[in-house]
């Protein structure tokens, strides 16, 4: 059994071409250019949804549940908009850091 599945979907006429020209550029063929991208979309999907249950779950835990690098328990929470997350960063289109 094949480990895969296909695809038949329709393409706008007027942008073939440039992405033809594109592929080309890449060097890649259109299949696996297509896929490459299909596979990161969804793989960065899964990462933003897992990031939302996360802070979901920061946001539910006491003070008294989180402990610091050093092994004692934290004085403040970090919040999640304190916490670099490439997925984030990629669509809010801003550079977050981790504050300590």
């Amino acid at each position: 059994m094949k480990n895969t599945v296909r695809l038949n979907f329709e393409f706008p006429r007027e942008h073939y071409p440039f992405l033809k020209m594109l592929c080309a550029k890449k060097g890649q063929s259109l299949k696996n250019f297509a896929s490459e991208l299909l596979i990161r979309e969804v793989e960065e999907y899964e990462d933003h949804q897992l990031a939302k249950k996360a802070d979901v779950r920061l946001g539910e835990m006491k003070d008294s549940d989180l402990i610091d690098f050093n092994g004692r328990h934290a004085t403040g929470r970090m919040g999640r908009s304190q916490i670099n997350t490439p997925i984030d960063n990629r669509l809010s289109g801003q550079v977050l850091s981790r504050t300590t």
